[in-house]
């Protein structure tokens, strides 16, 4: 409150009333050891009669093919990783759960090690190599581990040292995206220094390189966010998303261990806020097969069918509320609220219990501008099913529940056409046109009945057209780094069923090019159009990680080259082709590797 206390008293009031009704809301944010023991009690009546599986979390050591474990290495692992638990365990008793933690193989008292061997020297292994590693792993390992079946933590000693004192660190550190209750696996470094015993060395200090540049930190801070770093992949690999924390438990706990708590591990022990779980993490792992001890049903598909969903706003809150059908017991749903951008890392999470296959979740908007809603049903097996919709939240922080209930209703068209039930379209269309939607939702609904149609494409070089989008044109070829090229619609297939419209900069593309990166598209011109144009970005809610460079040739000469885009970051660009013969639109990546590139030409169009 640092605007002027008598200059602005209303503005003050209000903010205290404001501040006073987000903890009210907060509530299902913070430990509800009620709540928590119902859910507890539900999961373990699931399990009952299961029998134990007896699996524990796998460690892998990963060393190139020129260097050796670091030093200390297990003993120091031992420390930490039995640190970790502790800090596991505490989170769930917190939260109201039963003191679990997951178990860890030993010998002897030590952390049993699965040691794998680099094909390659130290120096060909840096930050974005998880796949390389990856493919050691497997070719060394695979009668030990099986990326497609364990829980793994893979330490790479890719670490090293020079002349002067300098530490150097050339390891991916980052969790698994595709991990889930059946499997996870993640990522992260090794140093001589790294050690729970430094934990309260606020005096010595360690200077040291990484992916994020230059680092100069004393040992204990350095321990903090490394050890918390473990702990932070771990939970990824356990299938835990990104969540921060409310102005109240920041004050009370700190920060939330899947958020940026990574940074703030056991800084309580010199007097600094550290880091915790969330009562949705720990809700999360309670019916994770490695907490559970139970593999029971766990490759059973849910198979679940959300219905009656309906969004409703209140000044800054926003409720959710409807019916799940599954073939797996649903407990609880989970709602997370996350702000565009920073990956996610400043969501906020609010949970309810699914009672008689019913369940409602208040929630609370604290910022303005572009949002997202993930609706999360956890099953009893550990399986989380998940819905995720963007909407957009006023200068009043109000949420705009209308667009909400309109984005699902999307949702359940874009459903019917993966399975190409016209009916069904056509029957939600219907349904859409009676809620009396706004142009740019009623024209979103109209494009995926078009998507029935399969139109006669226009031939460039003869068509009389004055303008002609080139999703509707015959290309001469087409190729894209993963999928297949797709005109009009996102792509999908059986398996990868992420959206069927288009979404760039912001807004829905009726018409566009699906082209994840490495991606290009060529077009035969005839020398008769004058300009290109079109919005270049990446799909809406795809991961930060992903990247696109949009690139367009004119018989081979490059005319136009963009910055780097990722995230939401998006460009409105028109070209001169005046008298080019072939037009091609390329994609490259922005980084090493094409993971979460998912690049789209929003609306490209010709002209003359």
């Amino acid at each position: 409150m640092r605007t002027g206390f008598q200059q602005h008293a209303s503005r003050t009031i209000a903010a205290i009333l404001a501040l006073f009704v987000t903890d009210v809301i907060v509530a299902q944010m913070t430990p509800s050891p009620e709540l928590a023991a119902r859910l507890q009690s539900r999961i373990d009546v699931f399990h009952k009669d299961a029998k134990p599986h007896g699996e524990a979390l796998k460690v892998i050591y990963f060393t190139p093919a020129d260097r050796e474990p670091l030093e200390g290495h297990r003993e120091r692992l031992t420390r930490i990783m039995l640190d970790i638990q502790s800090f596991y365990r505490e989170g769930m008793e917190r939260n109201g759960f039963r003191a679990e933690t997951f178990p860890l193989e030993m010998e002897g008292g030590r952390l049993k090690l699965h040691y794998a061997k680099g094909a390659l020297p130290h120096g060909r292994y840096s930050y974005p190599t998880g796949e390389l590693v990856r493919r050691d792993i497997r070719r060394t390992l695979r009668r030990e581990v099986d990326l497609e079946k364990d829980y793994i933590l893979i330490i790479c000693g890719l670490c090293e040292e020079d002349d002067k004192g300098k530490f150097i660190f050339n390891s991916p550190y980052y969790g698994d995206g595709g991990a889930n209750h059946r499997k996870g696996h993640c990522f992260a470094a090794d140093c001589r220094l790294l050690d729970t015993v430094h934990l309260r060395d606020t005096e010595s200090r360690i200077v040291f390189w990484e992916h994020n540049g230059d680092r100069d930190q004393t040992l204990a801070a350095f321990n903090s966010s490394y050890i918390g770093g473990i702990a932070h992949e771990l939970g990824h690999a356990l299938g835990l998303p990104h969540n921060s924390q409310s102005r109240r438990e920041f004050q009370a706990l700190g920060n939330a261990l899947m958020g940026s708590g990574n940074h703030t591990y056991r800084k309580e022990l010199w007097r600094q806020r550290g880091s915790f779980m969330t009562l949705a993490s720990c809700l999360r792992l309670a019916a994770h097969p490695l907490f559970t001890g139970s593999r029971h049903a766990a490759d059973k598909p849910a198979n679940t069918e959300l219905r009656d969903i309906q969004f409703e706003a209140e000044g800054t809150r926003l409720t959710v509320a409807g019916r799940v059908k599954s073939e797996v017991e649903p407990v609880a749903a989970i709602v997370y609220i996350d702000p565009a951008g920073n990956q996610n890392y400043d969501a906020r999470v609010w949970v309810g219990e699914v009672e008689d296959g019913r369940f409602k979740v208040e929630s609370n908007n604290w910022r303005a501008g572009p949002h997202a809603v993930v609706l999360s049903i956890l099953h009893a097996n550990g399986e989380v099913s998940k819905s995720r919709l963007p909407y957009d939240v006023d200068k009043q922080q109000r949420p705009d529940a209308a667009g909400l209930n309109a984005r699902w209703l999307l949702n359940r068209a874009e459903a019917a056409v993966y399975e190409s039930d016209w009916d069904a379209v056509g029957e939600i269309v219907r349904e859409s046109k009676r809620r009396q939607l706004g142009k740019a939702q009623t024209a979103a609904f109209e494009s995926l009945v078009a998507l029935r149609e399969r139109p006669e494409l226009v031939d460039l070089e003869k068509t009389e057209e004055s303008e002609v989008f080139l999703s509707d044109a015959r290309w001469k070829k087409a190729s894209v780094g993963w999928g297949k090229p797709a005109r009009n619609h996102y792509y999908f297939d059986r398996n990868i069923r992420d959206g069927v419209l288009l979404n760039a900069g912001g807004k829905f593309h009726a018409k566009g090019l699906y082209a994840h990166a490495p991606s290009e598209y060529a077009f035969r011109l005839g020398g008769k159009w004058e300009a290109f144009a079109a919005t270049i970005g990446l799909q809406e809610g795809v991961d930060i990680a992903g990247s696109g460079i949009f690139i367009v040739e004119g018989d081979g000469k490059e005319l136009f080259r963009s910055a780097k885009l990722q995230g939401t970051a998006y460009a409105p660009i028109e070209v001169d082709v005046s008298g080019v013969d072939e037009l091609t639109l390329r994609i490259v990546s922005g980084k090493p590797g094409n993971g979460n590139c998912w690049t789209i030409w929003g609306s490209p169009k010709v002209t003359r």
